[in-house]
């Protein structure tokens, strides 16, 4: 049994991987390595099957980085959780900087974890942004494999982006993480429903509706939740505006039909993208009205 918690485990090591990789300390950054080893863009992949193959990789993205000038990377862990005892699954933000400057905005990426002999090691990661626009594989030491629908337009990359965000979201809501959740909504938050507006303009607030959430989930047994991402467009250079579906879960049976929603997302100041609304015709304070409402229809 873990004593501490996923994000603690997740950030430590992460912190380990990420100042052996800058430093280029390859013999510590290996270490904490699972081999194979698959790396995903939203529109590539590859496998690290050979620590020579990983080493070299390595080489070639920190030769990267320092020919694109980035002198700093800042990865911080946005939420994890245990799938087992010796398996760690979460997401991290991830920065690079031109001395104080932002080189690209901050991207999301999915890592999974193992641990074994007492050691944690990644097994596999998944970056939202789109290797043909900032490589973060290496060419000419393992084959790219194209991903099935990978995004060849911008606003499919929108799509993309958006759906590792859905995850992460998901991921949250799953391990009941409250800190994570304000991290990615801003005040005063939105929510339309077919009841109404409601706004949450405090933290105490936001704080009241999450525990009201997961009330709900224990009350209806919720064992998953999958959002799939339909459409994103950005409006200006700070706002995107995304539909998706909701699936919510209790072992194989939906809790309540899939349904449909739009979600708008701001960009705050460190590029960070935070919920600012989001409308659906369900709302999580309706889930009992509308089970008891559908058993009563003949």
């Amino acid at each position: 049994m873990q004593h501490q918690s996923a994000k603690a485990i997740y950030q430590s090591n992460l912190d380990l991987l990420t100042t052996s990789l800058m430093a280029e300390d390859l013999d510590r950054f290996v270490e904490g390595i699972q081999l194979p080893y698959q790396v995903q863009t939203s529109d590539v992949r590859l496998v690290y099957e050979t620590e020579n193959d990983l080493r070299a990789g390595m080489h070639a993205y920190r030769q990267t980085l320092r020919d694109r000038g980035i002198t700093r990377m800042e990865r911080r862990c946005a939420s994890a959780g245990f799938v087992s005892d010796s398996e760690i699954e979460g997401f991290n933000s991830v920065m690079l900087y031109r001395g104080n400057e932002l080189a690209l905005p901050p991207y999301l990426v999915r890592m999974n974890w193992t641990e074994t002999q007492g050691i944690w090691r990644i097994r596999s990661s998944c970056a939202s942004l789109r290797d043909a626009d900032w490589p973060v594989l290496p060419t000419d030491i393992c084959i790219k494999h194209p991903r099935e629908n990978a995004p060849t337009g911008e606003d499919d990359a929108q799509v993309a982006r958006l759906q590792v965000f859905l995850n992460h979201l998901n991921q949250i809501l799953l391990t009941g993480d409250f800190e994570a959740w304000r991290n990615i909504v801003s005040l005063p938050l939105t929510f339309i429903t077919r009841k109404g507006t409601d706004v949450h303009k405090t933290v105490e607030e936001l704080k009241a509706d999450f525990e009201l959430y997961m009330s709900e989930f224990r009350i209806h047994g919720v064992s998953d939740m999958v959002r799939h991402a339909k459409s994103a467009k950005m409006v200006g250079g700070d706002q995107m505006i995304g539909v998706y579906s909701t699936y919510i879960l209790r072992s194989a049976e939906f809790v309540v039909p899939p349904y449909e929603s739009s979600m708008t997302l701001q960009r705050d100041a460190e590029g960070h993208w935070r919920v600012s609304s989001v409308m659906n015709a369900l709302g999580h304070l309706n889930w009992s009205d509308r089970t008891a409402a559908q058993q009563e229809t003949p």
